[in-house]
């Protein structure tokens, strides 16, 4: 079951050992104790096996047999304490990451995976959304973001803005470099979502001119300023619209005496109603840019009667036309990826996103999170790429039962490769029990 040597765990890995000999060290050289890769692969391997204790135990698995998994699969030389560990990443600067998520899509590229994400012919469609990954009333540092309620002491948050690639159809997202969402030092107004998404977009133009970006969100973006940006930069974007935000826009429409529309019924029996229009005012104003506007149904038939099941609408810039419109349509639904696909497994599906590992003053939280979201973007590689790593996933049904397999065998045997871990759970090892021959079994 052989893996392309570029998106192989080792290579991948690899990536991440020689990108953190060149981040940035502000610490003293006469009192490091721990290098900085062994801090960045220790934390990194700690959210790869999604194992919060995972330092403790290695350590007294080097103390028994003067050698350990973090040695040998994550590159690590010497086990840092946990103290030197969170002071060590608190001032690494949080976007010192930028470039690994930029060569793991690169790599992707190479080996054509990222041609299955495609839609409309050429684009990579990307939604972004905005998540909370730590909340307090007593831990808070300075780049904390405040929310007052009830005039009670201020609730403290770190917020990221995050955007996956995303295809309908494909179960795997791909994350890009998130923006975190803090207050900078000297600003006297909080950031916000739109300003990180300002951000975010031109960082991604900047990082992959070569890719054509749609853009996608909910009706926070579809907003002129933010569209203006994305079309300046060459991009693309597929907003969520909604009525509210946007009354002049659905005023113009209503007016049209005959829409353009389309619709059919799939198997089980649901209409699917499609409506467009090519060239409308986004808003009143003079110089308001011109949109593409989608409206879509889908509709159940019940014993009382048809009954709205969905609906939405949608602006873009791509010209809407009875060839495009259902696949635009898919699009927008799969927004909900990011949200489904990305936020919901990092909070609930074991990666702990929401565990405080520690806060610190400057960037640790942040970098907790980056390095969260790179143990998943490794995971989501594999399923994508590596038929070993895809037939334990099978095997084992859920991410919970996968990681037990695999945090067992990795606390207790030494290995050599990561593959080994995959090759004895898919083929359990025998033993011999009062003479005779028994196969381990996987429970």
């Amino acid at each position: 079951m052989k893996i392309k040597s570029h998106l192989s765990f080792n290579s991948l890995r690899q990536a991440l050992s020689d990108r953190s000999h060149e981040f940035e060290d502000s610490r003293q050289s006469q009192k490091v104790n721990y290098s900085m890769p062994d801090c960045v692969l220790s934390a990194f391997a700690c959210m790869y096996l999604q194992s919060p204790s995972l330092l403790s135990f290695q350590r007294e698995m080097e103390g028994r047999m003067s050698q350990n998994n973090l040695k040998n699969l994550f590159g690590v030389t010497s086990i840092p304490k946990e103290t030197c560990l969170r002071e060590t990443l608190d001032r690494l600067p949080w976007d010192s990451f930028r470039p690994l998520f930029k060569d793991y899509l690169r790599r992707l590229r190479r080996g054509k995976h990222l041609e299955l994400y495609r839609v409309l012919g050429k684009y990579y469609y990307t939604p972004m959304d905005g998540t909370t990954f730590f909340s307090s009333r007593k831990i808070r540092c300075k780049k904390c973001l405040e929310y007052h309620i009830n005039e009670l002491e201020p609730n403290c948050r770190h917020q990221a803005l995050q955007a996956v690639i995303v295809c309908p159809g494909i179960k795997q997202v791909l994350p890009l470099m998130p923006e975190a969402i803090l207050n900078e030092d000297g600003s006297n107004k909080q950031d916000c979502e739109i300003n990180a998404a300002k951000r975010l977009v031109g960082h991604l133009q900047e990082d992959y001119p070569q890719l054509p970006f749609l853009f996608g969100g909910d009706g926070l973006y579809s907003k002129q300023p933010f569209i203006k940006q994305i079309l300046d930069s060459g991009g693309h974007y597929l907003f969520v619209a909604k009525p509210k935000d946007h009354q002049f826009l659905f005023q113009w429409v209503e007016e049209i005496e005959e829409l353009p529309t389309f619709q059919f019924k799939d198997s089980k029996g649901r209409t699917h109603f499609y409506q467009w229009y090519n060239q409308v005012p986004l808003n009143a104003k003079e110089k308001t840019i011109e949109t593409n506007w989608i409206r879509y149904k889908m509709i159940k038939n019940t014993p009382k009667g048809d009954k709205v099941v969905y609906q939405n609408t949608w602006v873009t810039d791509l010209a809407i036309t009875r060839h495009n419109v259902k696949e635009l349509v898919d699009c927008g639904r799969a927004r909900w990826k990011v949200e489904n696909e990305c936020f919901n497994t990092l909070k609930n599906q074991g990666y702990n996103l929401e565990h405080n590992y520690g806060h610190g003053e400057q960037n640790l939280c942040v970098n907790f999170y980056i390095l969260i979201l790179l143990a998943f973007f490794f995971h989501q590689i594999l399923e994508l790429t590596d038929r070993l790593y895809q037939e334990v996933r099978k095997e084992l049904t859920t991410l919970y039962r996968f990681w037990d397999y695999v945090r067992g065998w990795f606390n207790r045997v030494l290995f050599i490769q990561w593959e080994h871990i995959l090759e004895i759970i898919l083929k359990p090892p025998e033993f011999i029990y009062d003479g005779q021959k028994i196969k381990q079994g996987r429970g």
